[in-house]
């Protein structure tokens, strides 16, 4: 049994039943628990690259970008589009936008949906 890599293992089921749980829970909650928890919800950095992109600058210049930049501030934009800070985001949109044909034509496109979106949100 020495040999065995897998002895030293325990397989039970209490970290599984546990997350089974916390879910039951959450199926079982009322509206209200629902709405409350809701309202407390706030996108989080998880990285230290994410946290840096929401500190970009809206004032640019109109001197193209590379691939690289622009796809840089597109995540940056869609960042501050979840984070609710819909002008900053619409700021960063025009900004990555700058890079025109450096970008792929889908890249492009997701940039003009979160410029429209953005508009959208800023007019009601």
């Amino acid at each position: 049994m020495e040999d065995d890599p897998l002895c030293g293992f325990d397989f039970s089921d209490e970290e599984e039943s546990s997350a089974q749980k916390d879910r039951q829970a959450k199926l079982n909650q009322s509206e209200e628990a629902f709405q409350t928890e809701k309202k407390l919800w706030r996108p989080v950095c998880q990285t230290k690259q994410a946290a840096r992109r929401l500190q970009f600058s809206t004032d640019y210049t109109d001197s193209p970008l590379s691939k690289e930049e622009a796809l840089e501030i597109k995540a940056a934009a869609e960042e501050r589009y979840y984070s609710r800070d819909f002008e900053k985001s619409l700021a960063l949109t025009g900004r990555a936008l700058l890079a025109g044909d450096e970008m792929q034509p889908t890249e492009k496109k997701d940039l003009l949906f979160l410029q429209q979106r953005c508009k959208a949100r800023l007019e009601n």
